[in-house]
């Protein structure tokens, strides 16, 4: 089976873009416009990783990441990626509460 992405994205046209590059690699692509919106479409297709922005409606990226570990635990579903692009402005020395929840991991956005 192709490998499962869900983007949980509020700007449209990132989402739209990460969406096309994803289906022209033969991935499945699902996407959601807020937190909440993202542990739903979770739940629901039990991506293999999660692309995930911090800041969202909603829920944002770090509340939405807490509720899917915590389903994740819940349920004794193994644990999946999520991954947070960082903007080309981010600092490289980052104070996030995402770096708190295990297995959540940072790819930098190309410039």
């Amino acid at each position: 089976r192709p490998l499962r992405v869900l983007g949980c994205e509020d700007n449209l046209i990132a989402r739209k873009l990460l969406a096309a590059l994803l289906k022209q690699k033969g991935y499945e692509f699902h996407a959601a416009v807020d937190g909440q919106q993202g542990v739903d479409a979770f739940e629901l297709h039990r991506p293999d990783v999660t692309v995930m922005d911090i800041g969202m409606p909603v829920l944002d990226g770090i509340q939405a990441s807490s509720q899917i570990r915590r389903i994740e635990a819940e349920r004794g579903w193994p644990r999946h990626r999520i991954v947070r692009p960082l903007s080309r402005s981010s600092s490289s020395s980052l104070s996030c509460p995402l770096l708190t929840i295990p297995s959540c991991s940072f790819a930098r956005r190309s410039p």
